[in-house]
């Protein structure tokens, strides 16, 4: 900071030099809230999709990557916005363009945004009948590039930089990759984020429900064989494990940093695997092709989705890869589990002599009532 005295000459830079250090205790202040898992495009409930308006145009040679929006904070704690809107609700600078060669090799590019507190250009309209000429408004200084995966620092990006698209270059022509999901400080912060969430969200809350009907029909009718014995257990395991984590989540879910949602997840996950070892170890094999007679799912199938979730490691720069491997055994836990409550009778295998309602067979819809997208993970 910079000490004041009265009577001393002022220069310009001790203006810049007590703004700058403002500016950094600001920063510093961000940065000791946020960690790898919380930074990114800003969280709009209302209007997530005004976070980040990111356009991309090619041909064989270019592309031109124009940005409009971006509402975000960096790992740093650096404030990103764009484009700047002054007190008057005034718009300065509509859009931000970056041209880009065409690389002649294939592979995947991320797109970066570089803010920088301390380099502020004059931007707006020249302040009238003053001299020396000046513009009433300052701005960060913006610059986009493009960034190929490999030659990304495994120690991170840059205090100011932050990845807000991705790039696909495939015989010598480049595709925004339209499924990318950029840092999000919050579930809420972009729309396809929200639709993995609503998901996820959905088929756990079916899954608990499927499990407390499974326990109701196992003691109602005193089941003691052993196939309805390790189908107790690991019903009663995952059902308990929802019961205490949905309350929490499902009121706060748009509020939430996606790593929440993806480790609730893969701990429900975890619970199943572990349930299923320590009850079944020696009919492993048999328990799930129980479960793939009566869901449809292939056993094989089952077991290494199961794996996949569990051992995947969540990327805040690349969410959608490890929501994929969240999704897609939720999805096939939530058809074993709601085929087997659907059962008259659990623990024998399908014959004739057994009822099943046809309908716990099927494939349940996502959600009753809710906006179809476009967009989903490939099942």
């Amino acid at each position: 900071m910079v000490n004041w005295v009265d009577g001393m000459k002022v220069r310009q830079e001790d203006f810049t030099t007590m703004e700058n250090a403002l500016l950094e205790r600001v920063q510093r202040t961000a940065a000791s809230i946020l960690n790898e898992h919380n930074y990114g495009l800003l969280g709009m409930r209302s209007l997530p999709e005004k976070n980040l308006h990111l356009q991309f145009k090619t041909d064989p040679h270019c592309c031109v990557l124009q940005l409009y929006t971006c509402q975000a904070i960096t790992a740093a704690g650096m404030l990103i916005q764009f484009p700047l809107v002054t007190t008057e609700g005034r718009v300065i600078s509509d859009s931000l363009v970056f041209h880009w060669q065409t690389p002649k090799q294939d592979g995947v590019w991320y797109v970066i945004i570089h803010t920088d507190y301390y380099q502020r250009i004059p931007a707006g309209d020249p302040v009238p009948d003053v001299l020396p000429c000046r513009t009433k408004y300052t701005m960060d200084r913006l610059l986009l590039s493009m960034v190929a995966t490999q030659d990304i620092p495994v120690e991170g990006l840059l205090p100011g930089q932050l990845t807000i698209g991705r790039v696909v270059v495939k015989n010598h022509m480049a595709e925004v990759d339209q499924g990318y999901i950029p840092p999000c400080i919050s579930i809420g912060a972009h729309p396809l984020l929200m639709v993995i969430g609503e998901e996820v969200m959905v088929l756990l809350r079916q899954v608990r429900c499927s499990c407390q009907e499974i326990i109701e029909k196992i003691y109602s009718r005193n089941q003691q064989q052993e196939m309805a014995a390790i189908i107790l257990y690991l019903a009663e395991h995952v059902g308990q494990v929802l019961s205490w984590s949905l309350p929490f989540y499902q009121d706060k879910v748009g509020q939430d940093s996606p790593f929440h949602l993806f480790t609730l997840a893969k701990t429900t996950g975890g619970v199943w695997l572990s349930a299923l070892e320590q009850r079944a170890s020696g009919s492993r094999e048999e328990i799930l092709q129980y479960f793939a007679e009566w869901s449809g799912v292939p056993a094989g199938e089952i077991e290494t989705k199961c794996y996949d979730l569990v051992v995947a490691t969540y990327h805040h720069v690349d969410m959608q890869t490890a929501f994929h491997s969240a999704l897609s055994f939720l999805r096939i836990m939530q058809r074993v589990f709601a085929a087997i409550g659907k059962l008259e009778y659990i623990g024998k295998k399908p014959d004739g002599n057994i009822f099943v309602k046809e309908e716990g067979l099927g494939q349940p819809p996502i959600a009753t009532g809710t906006r179809k997208s476009k967009w989903s993970f490939s099942e």
